[in-house]
């Protein structure tokens, strides 16, 4: 199962936006939202942006995969997948739009080929009894 290497990836990618949460919240004392601290704020949104499109990305990478895509298309799209996840985690962390931009472009990008490669894809012949 290629998606859960990815998955596994990702989880460490989670992992390590977390901490950087946590860091933030336990350097400036914040208990709970973000205190109004620049800082917290862009750990914040980094893990929840992540948190917003991880989930649904691998569920799609799943489906290509259940639905007999190449393996070489499925890693192709998980690695880019997995690039644009840390590109935009670092953009909004060290606030360098560039970066955060690019992140994004390519998060959407692959999302919506996922979307598009699971249609085509798709065994039509089992959809119908």
């Amino acid at each position: 199962m290629i998606t859960f290497l990815y998955a596994a990836i990702l989880a460490l990618l989670l992992i390590w936006l977390i901490i950087k949460v946590v860091k933030a919240r336990l350097a400036n004392q914040v208990k709970l939202g973000d205190g109004g601290v620049e800082e917290l704020i862009s750990a914040r949104s980094a893990h929840s942006n992540a948190c917003e499109t991880i989930p649904i990305t691998l569920i799609l990478l799943l489906g290509l995969e259940f639905n007999g895509a190449s393996v070489l298309l499925i890693h192709l799209c998980a690695i880019v997948f997995v690039i644009a996840r840390i590109l935009h985690a670092q953009g909004v962390l060290t606030d360098i739009l560039k970066i955060r931009k690019l992140g994004m472009q390519l998060t959407l990008l692959i999302m919506l080929a996922l979307v598009v490669l699971n249609i085509v894809y798709l065994p039509y012949d089992q959809l119908l009894p």
